[in-house]
């Protein structure tokens, strides 16, 4: 087998940070649409035309703030699925290197 499998950890693990950016960026997006949107309240009223706005209105605004909310937490566990991929690599590199260090004391860890 001739490929080689190579991860910089250091540049691998600086990835979780931005991924919290991102969640901590959404989360602060849902926070300003919901103040928005709870802010206006109901102000079509409650005429038939109301009725009818509201109908076509309020679950897709509603369905908006829980996509929001769910990319907020996909970002968050993106983050912490990057950080614990870095740790299987660092730990199997060095669990590598254990047994090669074991085999031939001149290789590994």
């Amino acid at each position: 087998m001739s490929d080689r499998l190579r991860v910089d950890l250091e540049q691998f693990r600086a990835l979780v940070p931005e991924f919290d950016d991102l969640e901590s960026h959404t989360t602060s997006v849902r926070s300003a649409l919901t103040q928005g949107l709870d802010g206006e309240g109901e102000c079509w009223g409650a005429d038939e035309v109301g009725a009818a706005f509201a109908a076509k209105y309020v679950a897709p605004a509603e369905d908006t703030i829980e996509a929001v909310t769910l990319l907020a937490r996909i970002f968050s566990l993106i983050g912490d699925k990057v950080d614990r991929t870095a740790d299987s690599f660092a730990h199997t590199d060095a669990r590598t290197g254990d047994t090669l260090g074991w085999i031939d004391p001149g290789v590994g860890g």
